[in-house]
């Protein structure tokens, strides 16, 4: 979603997410020792927080897609990384009112983005294949797909920069005057 000069509002942003599946995980202290410095942690803090774990836990709230990355190239058996998408909101409360929010499956809810959550959700891709071996896939000849398409963006005529001055001033009014709320 795009101000009236082009300024990104709203837009979805990659994140990947480390867990461990306990039962799987055979050494905690060298598992420890190899992701604590991609993600920035202590080596005793994790190798306590694995040792802890008794089942599935995420050890990670959203990191950038390149630790993920880094982490899922340890090849560690019990460790999951996943990638999700987020949504990022560049002024934050400004214009939430009109922009909305979406759920944590990227979903609208409210505003513009459950209004126009069709055209700005995009199409998942797909494509039937089958399992050669234990790291390879063979999409065989005539086997049905479908493309992934983006989802369209949405120009407002909205003008990011003013809009959060005139909420600055709103909120020290609201302050003032003692009122609930204002929007």
């Amino acid at each position: 979603i795009l101000d009236r000069h082009g300024r990104v509002l709203a837009h979805d942003l990659l994140v990947s997410r480390v867990a461990v599946y306990r039962p799987q995980l055979q050494n905690v202290a060298r598992a420890a020792e190899l992701m604590a410095p991609i993600l920035g942690e202590p080596v005793g803090k994790l190798r306590r927080r694995l040792a802890e774990t008794r089942g599935y836990r995420w050890i990670t709230g959203d990191v950038p897609p390149e630790v993920g990355e880094r982490i899922r190239a340890l090849r560690i058996e019990g460790v999951d990384v996943e990638d999700e998408t987020r949504r990022n909101y560049r002024l934050e409360a400004a214009a939430a009112e009109v922009l909305g929010r979406t759920n944590r499956d990227n979903s609208g809810v409210d505003g513009l983005e459950y209004q126009y959550d069709a055209r700005l959700a995009g199409q998942s891709g797909w494509v039937t294949a089958i399992r050669a071996g234990s790291r390879r896939t063979l999409r065989l000849p005539g086997a049905e797909n479908r493309p992934a398409r983006d989802g369209s963006s949405l120009v407002l005529t909205i003008d990011s920069e003013l809009q959060s001055i005139v909420e600055r001033h709103l909120a020290r009014a609201v302050d003032t005057l003692g009122a609930r709320r204002g929007f």
